[in-house]
């Protein structure tokens, strides 16, 4: 009963790093960004491989036969898909909630961009003038 955690564990680590790989692809110029690149592509490359190996071999982990390794498998996808649906639920019907989901709230309380971003504007800023 522990394969469909272990499958999804994996799953949300190789979703995690394919949106830091998307993040620091739109942010190229934040310090760190070619390192941050380089390390989440490697990770989802890596653990899309260990995902594939796990969902392969799922009948070592759990003995069972095929339908029942099909179902513990069916799990993540179908949990994965309902969290989306009623993320776009809570979206259309309660911006104000979903905003505070990835902390919007916080982001408006505070306004101060970082160091990083504001190293690079100042870059671009002067670039741009030269």
């Amino acid at each position: 009963m522990n394969t469909p955690g272990a499958i999804g564990v994996v799953t949300l680590q190789a979703l995690t790093s394919a949106a830091v790989l998307a993040y620091f692809l739109r942010r190229r110029g934040v310090s760190g960004a070619r390192v941050a690149i380089a390390a989440g592509g490697l990770a989802l490359i890596l653990l899309s491989i260990v995902l594939y190996l796990l969902i392969d071999n799922v009948a070592l982990l759990t003995g069972a036969a095929f339908g029942t390794n099909a179902a513990l498998v069916a799990v993540v996808p179908v949990v994965l898909a309902a969290g989306v649906a009623w993320a776009f639920k809570i979206k259309i019907k309660s911006p104000s909630s979903y905003g505070r989901i990835g902390g919007e709230e916080v982001r408006a309380m505070n306004p101060v961009p970082s160091t990083a971003v504001l190293d690079n504007e100042n870059r671009r800023t002067e670039e741009s003038h030269a």
